[in-house]
Formats: structure tokens, C-alpha cells, sequence
């Protein structure tokens, strides 16, 4: 539970080829991304872009004259950075406040309890987030998924901030011994539920 906080606040394995051509066919305009974490590829939207120390979006982040939703991006991956995780990050790159990031975390049995704990440690992050920003939280979703081949949390807020609207979407997925927590950020409330079949691979 320790390493769930250490992700709130910072905010497998062998599979067939039978089900990797599912995937495919299934999300043509999807493709495969590594998550070095994992030893693995995730399949990912296509106009997602891994934005790591060497990518192009690095180099974005420096600039004066960037999109305002760059430097809130560089900030979020500099706490990811600094927090000494393991983790991959990527921005759509049409449109770059939207993100999906993997954090990997300390291995958790997951449980409709763990949900409700899991909940109000976020409710209770985001409430002192509102106070100092002038922003304001709504829990939209909660769910607990029994999978055959992962167990996985869903909770999924909107972030309300003057005119503007952000989804903030939260799995914790548990698959063996391994246990990591997908961050979906998204202003159209796309939350990606089919990225969770990557772990059937």
C-alpha cells in the first residue's frame, strides 16, 4: 500500500501469437510501444509518442513559446523522474494534454477492498490539490475487475478548473506478482479500458 501512495502522489509475461494478432486486428490503428519496465510491448493509440529524456518532446518542454499544456507535461514528468520509479510516459501528440503513463509499482492484491481504500487516498490528494489550484474533483467511476488473466481497479475522476475539463483515469492492475498502476489524462473522457488486453499478450 505504501508504493500506491508513492504513485498517487507522483502523479505478464509469456503470451501467444494468437493473441497478439487478436489485438491487432482488433485496434488497427493502435501500435506497439516498449514498456522497459515490463520486458515488454504494449500495444498504444498510433499518435501517442513515448516522451522520454531523448524524445522529441524533451526538446518541446524547453521552449518559451510552447503549448501551455507542454510545461504542466514537463513538470509531471520531472515528479515522475524524480520520485526514482520506474515508469514510461506518452503524450498524444496532437493534442499534448492527454497522456497515458505506467508506473510500476510494489506488488498488491487487489480486492473491491483495496478499491475503496484506494479511492479515498485519491479523494483525499485531490481535495488538498483543489484547495491550492482552484480546481475542483468528481468522482466519476469506480470498478473492480476479476480478469483471467489480471486483476484490475478503475477509478476515474473529471478535473474541473475554470472553463476547463480534464478525465483523470487511474487503474491499479495486478497480473502474477507484478503490480502497476496506467494513468490515463484526457479532455474528450477517453480512458483507453482496451489497453488493459495488452496483459492477455
Amino acid at each position: 500500500m505504501r508504493k500506491i501512495l508513492l504513485l498517487i502522489l507522483v502523479i505478464t509475461n509469456l503470451g501467444c501469437n494468437d493473441s497478439k494478432n487478436e489485438f491487432q486486428s482488433e485496434f488497427p490503428n493502435y501500435k506497439l510501444q516498449s514498456i522497459n519496465f515490463l520486458e515488454k510491448r504494449f500495444y498504444l493509440p498510433a499518435n501517442y509518442q513515448n516522451a522520454s529524456l531523448d524524445s522529441i518532446f524533451q526538446s518541446k518542454f524547453k521552449l518559451t513559446n510552447s503549448l501551455d499544456s507542454l510545461p504542466l507535461n514537463n513538470k509531471k514528468f520531472l515528479r515522475l523522474h524524480n520520485s526514482g520509479g520506474e515508469f514510461e510516459y506518452f503524450i498524444d501528440s496532437k493534442n499534448p494534454e492527454n497522456t497515458i503513463t505506467f508506473i510500476l509499482g510494489e506488488y498488491t492484491s487487489l480486492s473491491e477492498k483495496t478499491m475503496n481504500i484506494f479511492v479515498d487516498m485519491l479523494q483525499m490528494n485531490f481535495s488538498l490539490d483543489a484547495k491550492e489550484q482552484n480546481q475542483e474533483f468528481k468522482l466519476k467511476q469506480k470498478k473492480f475487475y476479476n480478469l483471467s488473466y489480471a486483476d484490475v481497479i478503475k477509478v476515474k475522476f473529471l478535473r474541473l478548473k475554470n472553463q476547463d475539463q480534464l478525465y483523470v483515469t487511474q487503474y491499479l492492475i495486478t497480473k502474477g506478482l507484478k503490480t502497476m498502476t496506467m494513468i490515463v489524462t484526457n479532455s474528450e473522457n477517453e480512458d483507453y479500458d482496451e489497453l488493459i488486453k495488452n496483459f492477455k499478450i
